[in-house]
């Protein structure tokens, strides 16, 4: 985050193509963002894509989507390649 940008803007569609998230924190988003909508953070979060990375889950998992895995030996190629799509951009959220 820049100092002195608002964090709001940071997650708006014009600034995150995507989120990438840990297992505990897209279970916990999974179970809260979809049944939320009408505003312009919660319309964002529940289309953007998501990519969850987990060696646990399956696909069955999913219940949130777009959503796609990554599993943790795949994690640094994809990263890379997500980091070479002209213009996109990520944001990364996990939990420990």
């Amino acid at each position: 985050m820049l100092q002195g940008e608002p964090a709001a803007d940071l997650v708006s569609p014009h600034r995150s193509h995507s989120r990438i998230k840990g297992r505990r924190t897209y279970q916990t988003s999974a179970a809260a963002w979809p049944s939320r909508s009408g505003d312009p953070f919660s319309d964002w979060v529940n289309k953007v894509q998501k990519y969850m990375v987990s060696n646990t889950l399956s696909e069955k998992d999913i219940t949130w989507h777009p959503t796609t895995f990554i599993r943790g030996d795949g994690f640094l190629q994809k990263v890379s390649d997500l980091r070479a799509q002209p213009g996109a951009t990520s944001t990364c959220m996990a939990a420990r």
